[in-house]
């Protein structure tokens, strides 16, 4: 399951990629249905590592962070690997998405009526 919901995020990646590389102009509303599409699919994902412990009330163990008993995750377990590529996928694809909507983000800045709105739009625009 983990892989089949790794592959569908590929897919929207690709879907994304094919289009760019076309550089098809009635892309963008294609774009953002693939890119969401891979960012549910990576969390659908990101729930296989932490049922595969066996005990999801201690997800923190996957993730490597200092503590005062100094004990570490195994490196060699698969578990580590896949929270390391799902958060990597994850950031990626975030990245993408919000990259993808800094333009349409602008166009609610300068339409925005309300001084917050265009405060709050012109900081997710990037100014």
């Amino acid at each position: 399951n983990f892989v089949w919901w790794i592959g569908i995020g590929h897919a929207g990646t690709l879907i994304s990629a094919v289009l760019l590389l076309l550089r098809q102009r009635w892309r963008n509303s294609i774009n953002r249905m693939a890119e969401a599409m891979t960012i549910f699919a990576v969390m659908c994902a990101g729930i296989y590592p932490l049922l595969h412990t066996g005990r999801p009330w201690v997800a923190y163990w996957l993730m490597p962070y200092p503590n005062v008993l100094q004990m570490w995750p195994q490196f060699r377990s698969p578990l580590i690997w896949d929270v390391f590529a799902v958060s990597t996928y994850m950031t990626v694809s975030i990245l993408f998405w919000f990259v993808g909507l800094i333009p349409d983000l602008a166009t609610l800045r300068d339409r925005a009526t309300h001084s917050i709105a265009k405060i709050a739009y012109g900081a997710a625009s990037m100014g």
